[in-house]
């Protein structure tokens, strides 16, 4: 994985499955951590993909947020603290301002914990 460096983090575009998904690392983090988030992102990021995909559509009623069904434009996101999560981009949201809807997982079994909705 070819990370590009910004100022506030690195950032690369991955082709995972059937989508073009940008992995972000926030800065600071150390060599060593971003070789494991890459590793990471390329032995399972196609099945965070389709995790955080499953997540949504079985807890989305509860987030308030059952309407969305069109999500797209993944990222996933991981810094130095252990934090890992699929964000994705819903149009339908956008006038109830969830039009961000986030999957965090826990870093050791990378199993879906808790939905964080935004705009």
């Amino acid at each position: 994985m070819q990370f590009t460096e910004h100022s506030d983090r690195f950032e690369a575009l991955e082709r995972i499955g059937n989508h073009e998904v940008t992995v972000s690392v926030d800065k600071p983090v150390s060599p060593e951590v971003l070789e494991v988030v890459a590793n990471t992102i390329e032995q399972h990021g196609f099945s965070l993909i389709e995790k955080s995909l499953a997540y949504v559509n079985e807890n989305k009623a509860e987030y308030g947020c059952a309407i969305i069904d069109d999500l797209s434009d993944p990222q996933i996101t991981a810094s130095a603290d252990d934090l890992l999560g699929v964000w994705w981009y819903s149009a339908k949201g956008e006038e109830r301002g969830t039009s961000i809807i986030g999957v965090e997982f826990s870093t050791d079994c990378l199993n879906p914990v808790q939905i964080a909705v935004g705009d």
